[in-house]
């Protein structure tokens, strides 16, 4: 199953070079993923959304991010960034769950996720 929210906004990683313009792109996917970081674009802003987005991997379940010039894929294990021959404006979240392993009681998948 793939849920994606996609926001075509100036992008993560446009956001985070105001604050390092010399990051490459891919290099400010990984920085907005740090606990606590925020550009600071709103007093309330406290800088935990994407870090509890890629803290909610699994094994069965992968996010993919796209934004800008990059990419950055992350499971359970590993995250890795890569660039993009193409620029997309704006950010967009996908997330890919395998359903493999559970039955069709409805009941045991809701208790599995925890968005």
């Amino acid at each position: 199953m793939d849920v994606a929210i996609c926001d075509f906004g100036i992008g993560i990683a446009n956001s985070v070079k105001g604050v390092y313009p010399d990051f490459s792109d891919e290099e400010a996917l990984k920085m907005a993923l740090n606990a606590n970081f925020t550009v600071g674009t709103k007093s309330y802003n406290a800088g935990m959304g994407l870090d509890v987005i890629k803290n909610s991997v699994t094994d069965d379940l992968n996010l993919t991010i796209i934004s800008n010039s990059a990419f950055l894929i992350s499971d359970n294990r590993t995250t890795r960034t890569g660039a993009l021959d193409f620029s997309f404006n704006g950010t967009l979240l996908e997330y890919d769950m395998n359903l493999s392993k559970y039955d069709n009681n409805d009941d045991e998948l809701l208790n599995e996720v925890n968005f």
